[in-house]
C-alpha cells in the first residue's frame, strides 16, 4: 500500500503521518516526548531524525557482537572489541556545555551516542544538509568542534572517539572538508580523544548487508533486512 502524502513545490514528499517513514518500534514512547516541530519534521522524506532513528534504532535489535567491531573496523581501521559489553546506544541526547567554555551556549542534542564503561562515540547525522559553521555566540565555532568539545568532557577517563555520517559531499560538503583537514592534521588537542571519522550511509548499507548473512536469528535478519532497503530506497530517490 502506498503511503499518504504530497509534494512540496521543491519536490520533497511529506507523509501524512510521520509513521509511514518511520520502518521500526512506529509507537515508542520516544515520539510522544518530541517537541511538535521535531516530530512534524520527520514526515519530511529527507528527514535526519527519521533516518538516524532507522538506523540506529534497528543496530539497537541486532546483537552488537556482530556489528559493533564491523563498524568500529570501517570507521577507524581499528579492531576493538572491549567495547561490546555492556555497550548502550542513546539517541537525542542532550548535553549542556562544559564548564570549562567561557562563550555561553545552549544545550546541544547529540544525534548518536555509543559507550559503555571503556568508550564513549558520539555520531553526528547529516543526510542531506551541511553542518553548522557557527554557534549562536561564535561565529567561528563549528558543530563538530562543539560535539567534539561536549564529548570529551563528557567521557572523561574513557576513550573517546567521534565520527561524522554523511550521505556525499554533494549534500555536506563543508563537513567533509573540516573531517579531512581534522583526520590528516591531527591538531586537535584532547587527551581522551583516540579517533575521528568520516562515514558514509553506504557503509551503513554495507554494514545491515554483513548483518543480513550473518545473524543467527531470523528476527535479527529480517530486521537487518528492512533497514538494508530502507537505505538503498532513499539513496535511488537521489
Amino acid at each position: 500500500m502506498n503511503p499518504k502524502g504530497s509534494v512540496t513545490k521543491s519536490g520533497v514528499f511529506i507523509y501524512d503521518s510521520y509513521k509511514d517513514n518511520i520502518i521500526i518500534d512506529k509507537y515508542n514512547r520516544v515520539f510522544l516526548k518530541m517537541r511538535a516541530h521535531k516530530l512534524d519534521a520527520i514526515r519530511s522524506e529527507d528527514s535526519e531524525d527519521a533516518v538516524t532513528w532507522n538506523v540506529f534504532r534497528t543496530l539497537q535489535k541486532i546483537d552488537p557482537e556482530l556489528w559493533l567491531p564491523e563498524l568500529f573496523q570501517v570507521s577507524f581501521q581499528e579492531k576493538r572489541h572491549d567495547i561490546i559489553k555492556d555497550m548502550k546506544i542513546s539517541l537525542w541526547k542532550g548535553f549542556n556545555q562544559p564548564a570549562s567554555l567561557e562563550q555561553p551556549e545552549g544545550m546541544t542534542e547529540v544525534d548518536v551516542m555509543l559507550e559503555n564503561d571503556r568508550f564513549v562515540w558520539f555520531m553526528e547525522v547529516k543526510y542531506k544538509s551541511d553542518i553548522s559553521m557557527g554557534t549562536t555566540h561564535d561565529a567561528h565555532r563549528n558543530q563538530i568542534l562543539r560535539n567534539i568539545d561536549i564529548g570529551s568532557n563528557y567521557a572523561g577517563h574513557k576513550d573517546f572517539y567521534f565520527s561524522l555520517l554523511i550521505l556525499d559531499e554533494k549534500f555536506t560538503p563543508k563537513g567533509k572538508m573540516l573531517m579531512d583537514s581534522y583526520m590528516n592534521e591531527r591538531f586537535l588537542d584532547y587527551g581522551n580523544l583516540k579517533g575521528i571519522s568520516l562515514i558514509t550511509f553506504k557503509d551503513v548499507q554495507n554494514l545491515f548487508s554483513f548483518c543480513e548473512e550473518q545473524v543467527q536469528y531470523e528476527d535479527e535478519q529480517y530486521l537487518a533486512r528492512l533497514a538494508k532497503k530502507d537505505l538503498e530506497k532513499r539513496m535511488v530517490r537521489i
